[in-house]
């Protein structure tokens, strides 16, 4: 997004062409502005730590600002073993169905020792994440990622 606004390009082509709001590209070129005092003096200073400090600053930049909110209480491992599960055909992990439901799937990944406990809502959401992932990109429901409720 950087890089193209560097180019010269509005903030509604950058938005347009990378697939984000008006509103995101706005925010990351003030964001980028707001630094730029520190990296001229970054700049200006020189010296031997010259690369180290203008990656520091740049890395602080980029990185994610503090967001409001509950610190995420799963893993990118859980998650991706429980999407694994809605993935697996029911009768092969021993489960009578023709196809998941949220419960089920709460169950199991306590049962596999995956999680502790999960609600039925979080991974409902889970999936709801997954098919709106795979709607985007152009692909069709998979077979075991239904979210009838339960």
């Amino acid at each position: 997004m950087l890089l193209e606004m560097n180019k010269g390009s509005a903030n509604t082509k950058v938005a347009k062409s990378l697939g984000v709001t008006q509103e995101q590209a706005k925010r990351w070129r003030l964001r980028w502005i707001s630094y730029g005092e520190a990296f001229s003096a970054i700049e200006t200073k020189g010296g031997d730590h010259f690369s180290r400090d203008m990656e520091r600053k740049i890395r602080e930049c980029l990185a994610d600002a503090p967001r409001s909110g509950a610190p995420f209480i799963f893993t990118a491992e859980q998650y991706c073993q429980i999407i694994a599960i809605a993935l697996e055909a029911p009768v092969e992990s021993g489960r009578p169905i023709s196809e998941w439901t949220p419960r089920e799937i709460a169950d199991k990944a306590a049962k596999r020792g995956i999680v502790s406990s999960i609600s039925k809502s979080q991974v409902r959401l889970f999936l709801k994440g997954e098919r709106r992932k795979a709607a985007q990109n152009g692909r069709v429901d998979e077979p075991g990622l239904h979210t009838r409720r339960t």
